[in-house]
């Protein structure tokens, strides 16, 4: 038997509650209730989530089938009975309505099979959406017992942790106790050290003021003595600058004395040569130098020749 086609206004709907989607063209299976399988999923999963309302009370196909042929039988008997007394024309019109009746009962039966098949699937997809909702709950309730034990873990860790930093915190406290008083101990030293240090830099900054004065004072004893030896020096310099002056000026006079000296036996030299000479009998009166350098005359040349090699150095 064929699918009956649903009532007008459900024919093109998806099932689904707000989906407007029209259905798929129906094939040689059953209808199609969903437009997609994610439509389908969307009902069932919607199902799962929301309560399942309790099932009315709705006779089976079977039962509604016997009634509708007692129903048929009973119409039959009354058109047969009534078909005794009346015409033939109106026992047509009884008997199509009572066919009428028959069709329209064999379809409120395919009707009725058709829900009986979409109950049918919706129980299944019930029974699924309980099966996941049952696993979802025992993976769940495994996750919860997981959570609870990483929980009491935790908690035995945070205890332990609380109890290693209560000692962490007692060692540190006694050891910034144990630091303080070091520390205390050691600004004290730092302080009576520095007190001396202190005290020492002061003498030395005395002792370095005495030394800067005396420092100073041979500054300026060096720097008066320094003076006095380039006053000296100075006069030195120029005593003996015109000391050369002097022997450079004497010098020079002599050497200009010798040059008229040596000019004077040059010119006496010519005369003699030029004046001429005496008889050999006649004798040459013997003078000295001195008296011939006083009367302005020259000695003779074998003279001359002996007191020009005596000038010659």
């Amino acid at each position: 038997m064929t699918e009956p086609a649903p009532p007008d206004g459900q024919a093109s709907r998806c099932k689904r509650a707000g989906c407007p989607s029209p259905l798929p063209v129906p094939g040689r299976g059953r209808a199609r209730l969903f437009c997609s399988d994610e439509c389908a999923r969307k009902y069932h999963n919607a199902a799962r989530s929301a309560p399942a309302p309790a099932p009315s009370p709705a006779p089976g196909p079977l039962a509604a089938l016997e009634t509708l042929l007692t129903q048929a039988a009973a119409l039959a008997r009354q058109a047969r009975t009534d078909a005794a007394g009346t015409d033939p024309e109106h026992v047509r019109a009884q008997l199509a309505d009572a066919e009428a009746a028959r069709l329209r009962a064999e379809a409120r039966t395919a009707t009725a099979h058709a829900q009986a098949a979409e109950a049918a699937q919706e129980t299944q997809a019930a029974w699924e959406a309980l099966d996941a909702a049952r696993r979802a709950q025992q993976a769940a309730e495994h996750d919860a017992a997981q959570a609870a034990g990483q929980a009491r873990t935790a908690g035995t860790q945070l205890a332990l942790a609380r109890e290693q930093h209560t000692a962490a915190l007692t060692r540190a406290a006694a050891d910034a106790d144990r630091r303080i008083s070091a520390a205390e101990q050691a600004a004290g030293q730092h302080r009576r050290d520095r007190d001396a240090a202190t005290a020492r830099a002061q003498e030395a900054a005395h002792r370095a003021d005495a030394e800067i004065s005396r420092a100073r004072q041979g500054e300026a004893d060096a720097r008066a003595e320094t003076g006095r030896a380039r006053a000296d020096a100075a006069r030195e310099r120029d005593s003996l600058r015109e000391n050369y002056h002097a022997r450079l000026q004497a010098a020079g006079q002599a050497i200009d004395a010798e040059r008229a000296r040596a000019a004077r036996a040059e010119h006496q030299l010519d005369t003699e040569r030029a004046e001429p000479r005496r008889p050999a009998a006649e004798p040459v009166p013997q003078t000295s130098p001195a008296e011939t350098a006083s009367n302005g005359t020259h000695p003779p040349a074998r003279n001359r020749s002996r007191a020009a090699s005596s000038r010659q150095p």
